[in-house]
């Protein structure tokens, strides 16, 4: 059965993904903290989701250097402490923190560490379910300025240089399958795999239920409405420890 790895931050997106691929294959799913304020809340929901897939393991990482850059300054010091070590994200971070450029430059990043592991476990496919329209703010970040939505070709232009780094037998596709969709097609797709949709964590903040009132809690709740769907988390929120 091939393996395949799924990027995953706890939300309906990346569960549909998994969920798409579950039947035919064993799946690694891959969380990465960077500092975001709902980390521990996100990596609980994916735990989740991994126990509900019948062929899923977890692996989580951490991306110290992304919140270690921004605590050394505008000029990128290493945040060392006083042990020597590089200081790590921790739960009560908030993304927010991170500068637009910095949050900009994860979405490749994390599509690489994708690979590493697929490379790692010998997956040949590395699964996103990142979509070509913003809307909720992808990662934290702010509404994009009017302009054309570049998604498609960063994944396009990431997978060539992929493709040429590495050998022929040892290649990783990148694979979309939720580009095209809008929110609400998604959550639609969601309800007939009937998802456990009360453990998707989709909110930018930390605490034991979601804020209902960040972008990303009100472009899910938008997204249903529009999928004409009831959201179970909008009545019984997860308990996140």
């Amino acid at each position: 059965m091939e393996n395949i790895v799924i990027l995953s931050g706890g939300g309906i997106k990346s569960a549909v993904c998994a969920w798409r691929y579950a039947k035919d294959h064993e799946l690694t799913l891959v969380h990465l903290s960077f500092g975001q304020a709902g980390s521990s809340a996100e990596l609980n929901a994916t735990a989740e989701l991994s126990r509900e897939l019948p062929h899923a393991k977890l692996i989580p990482l951490v991306l110290p250097h992304v919140t270690s850059l921004q605590h050394g300054g505008e000029h990128g010091a290493s945040a060392v402490g006083a042990t020597g070590v590089v200081g790590t994200p921790t739960h009560n971070s908030d993304v927010s923190t991170l500068s637009p450029v910095m949050l900009a430059g994860i979405a490749p990043m994390i599509l690489s560490v994708g690979v590493q592991v697929a490379l790692r476990v010998g997956a040949s496919t590395v699964v996103t379910g990142i979509t070509q329209t913003a809307e909720g703010g992808h990662l934290g970040l702010a509404p994009p300025e009017p302009r054309h939505d570049n998604r498609r070709e960063m994944i396009h232009g990431l997978a060539i240089a992929f493709d040429a780094l590495l050998a022929a037998k040892t290649r990783v596709k990148i694979e979309t399958p939720l580009m095209d969709l809008s929110y609400a097609e998604i959550v639609q797709l969601a309800v007939r795999f009937d998802l456990s949709l009360e453990t998707c964590w989709t909110c930018c903040a930390s605490g034991l239920s979601a804020c209902n009132t960040c972008q990303q809690c009100k472009a899910r709740s938008q997204a249903f409405t529009q999928a004409r769907a009831v959201d179970p988390a909008s009545t019984v929120m997860p308990a996140h420890s």
